[in-house]
């Protein structure tokens, strides 16, 4: 019995058994889950042995996106001087944020 263990560092993501008899090549079809890209691109085919047969280990990196987010903040100012009088001033500031978004952890 051989399983092909999809592994983000450590942490393993995913398994699938891959079933054969001996002297049989099967095809191994990789598929990365869900956020993930395949770092490594292990064989698409896999002949099994008698005994000493292997897992296939696929390393997985996360996917990321770029991401933008702004936001306009305003305030009021009313100042009054001495004889009573008001005056208002509005200020408007809009803030902005760059940045990476990781899909697997977001």
């Amino acid at each position: 019995r051989v399983r092909v263990i999809y592994k983000d560092g450590d942490r393993i993501v995913k398994t699938e058994k891959l079933a054969g008899k001996t002297g049989q090549t099967v095809d191994v079809v990789i598929a990365a889950p869900d956020h993930y890209q395949i770092i490594n691109h292990p064989a698409t085919t896999y002949t099994f042995r008698a005994s000493g047969n292997q897992d296939i280990i696929v390393e997985l990196g996360h996917r990321v996106q770029a991401t933008h987010r702004e936001k306009t903040v305003t305030r009021r100012i009313v100042v009054t001087d001495p004889a009573g009088h008001s005056s208002t001033t509005t200020q408007k500031a809009t803030l902005t944020q760059a940045g990476v978004l990781d899909l697997v952890t977001n």
